[in-house]
């Protein structure tokens, strides 16, 4: 009898080419996933269809044994929300890091529907003279880079600051909340790549596939030739919850629908030669920042002190069901489900520089509501050069009255808040400049 250690295994995933067709005979599809262990869990599904004949005896069930009917799946794990351990100046030497070799660009840019990396034009990017906390020079021209809602970082008092982009141009970057200080002339500036919300509208989403194995995967049962624990996990699609507990590193909790699943021939396990773009980061030294003010201009920084923050991806997608879906699946794709794009609350303890929590809410301003003035909420986790990860709700509206909170005995206040598109970039275009929630990382 063979015993195995259950939190052996390894997780590969790959952006399907045509939804639910198995590539798994094709492993250089396959990039490794850094998955906490213990978290992973696929489900194989397969309704068993009784014909419920009629019978003359009553325990009988002759002509009448099961059938195979529509198969699905389900994958659930934890992942890490990382930096990428070299982020981007525009140098040429350091590109944007893609599909190809990052897999949590594969998995981000999936569930969300779109990742925007810039155009690199071969010069490291600086701060130039004449800028200020809410409007960066550059030495060279970095529009290609600092698109409307990507993001840049900016090192200032040894610390680098993240911020979504306004708008820009060849000497001008806008950011939507303003710096905490002016940036020194010769600072860096780092360029993201941002995973958005698309609207898809027509077609179907992107879909991912992912190897899940276990300790063992390279051992045959009975002398057959499947393997006891290697699977396929076909046409997924999903969503995931993020956390960001004060002290630890982010996570991302991935949960998964599959259109159906294969059980693969044995293979032994073996371990990835490196994971690409993975450089983990911790909640500390990290910003909470309200912006407050018009939210077609860059907005007022607002540092939170807070004990706890959570942010909670509203999107879902729902199944396209047709009979003539691949794999016994009965699936043909996806598709966006309508719902909030992201929301979230933190316990504050005390108030924004500029204004009250009860004043944020404009539940009760008798003008017209384009004269309101809603919130941009951005969490930036990390602030090194080996980069940092910033989340952002760019239009956001409290949600809940504020209420008194106890947090270990002190005064404190929670705020709910939902998100909605994006209302401070001009004459918006693209999913990205309209996003309601976007995942920045360096």
């Amino acid at each position: 009898m063979a015993v195995y250690i259950s939190n052996i295994g390894r997780l590969r995933t790959a952006v399907e080419g045509t939804f639910n067709v198995d590539e798994t005979a094709t492993p250089a599809n396959f990039i490794d996933l850094p998955v906490a262990e213990g978290t992973t869990a696929m489900t194989c599904l397969q309704d068993h269809l009784d014909p419920a004949t009629m019978q003359q005896f009553v325990h009988a069930y002759a002509d009448s044994d099961l059938v195979g009917g529509k198969k699905s799946s389900t994958l659930n794990f934890t992942t890490h929300l990382a930096a990428t351990g070299n982020p981007v100046t525009g140098a040429a030497a350091i590109p944007y890091l893609t599909n190809t070799s990052w897999a949590l660009r594969r998995v981000l840019g999936t569930l969300m529907g779109g990742a925007t990396s810039g155009t690199l034009s071969g010069v490291a990017r600086t701060v130039a003279v004449s800028t200020t906390a809410s409007l960066i020079k550059t030495s060279t021209d970095a529009s290609g880079m600092a698109l409307p809602g990507t993001a840049i970082a900016v090192l200032i008092a040894g610390k680098y600051e993240a911020r979504e982009v306004l708008s820009s141009n060849a000497t001008d970057i806008v950011p939507k909340v303003a710096f905490s200080a002016v940036p020194a002339t010769g600072a860096p500036i780092l360029f993201s790549t941002t995973f958005h919300l698309i609207e898809n509208l027509s077609g179907a989403l992107p879909s991912l596939q992912f190897i899940a194995e276990g300790a063992a995967a390279n051992e045959a049962p009975l002398g057959g030739s499947i393997a006891a624990d290697r699977w396929a996990a076909l046409g997924t699609q999903g969503t995931f919850g993020i956390d960001i507990t004060p002290g630890a590193i982010p996570k991302l909790t991935v949960q998964l629908q599959g259109a159906s699943w294969n059980r693969l021939a044995a293979a032994a396990l073996a371990a990835p030669a490196s994971i690409g773009g993975f450089f983990p980061v911790v909640n500390m030294d990290s910003e909470l920042i309200v912006g407050t003010g018009a939210t077609n201009a860059c907005q007022t920084r607002n540092r939170v002190s807070h004990s706890a923050s959570t942010w909670q991806p509203g999107f879902a997608v729902t199944p396209i069901t047709s009979p003539d879906g691949l794999n016994s699946s009965n699936v043909v794709g996806f598709k966006r489900a309508r719902g909030r794009g992201v929301s979230g609350n933190f316990i504050a303890y005390d108030e924004p520089t500029a204004t009250t929590w009860l004043a944020l809410d404009q539940l009760n301003n008798s003008g017209p509501v384009a004269n309101r003035q809603f919130p941009h909420i951005m969490q930036q986790v990390g602030s090194t050069a080996q980069g940092m990860v910033l989340l952002t709700a760019p239009t956001a509206q409290i949600s809940v009255v504020p209420t008194r909170t106890d947090a270990g005995g002190l005064y404190s206040q929670t705020i709910a808040w939902v998100g909605k598109n994006d209302g401070s970039i001009s004459s918006p275009t693209t999913d990205r400049e309209r996003s309601a929630f976007r995942v920045h990382i360096f």
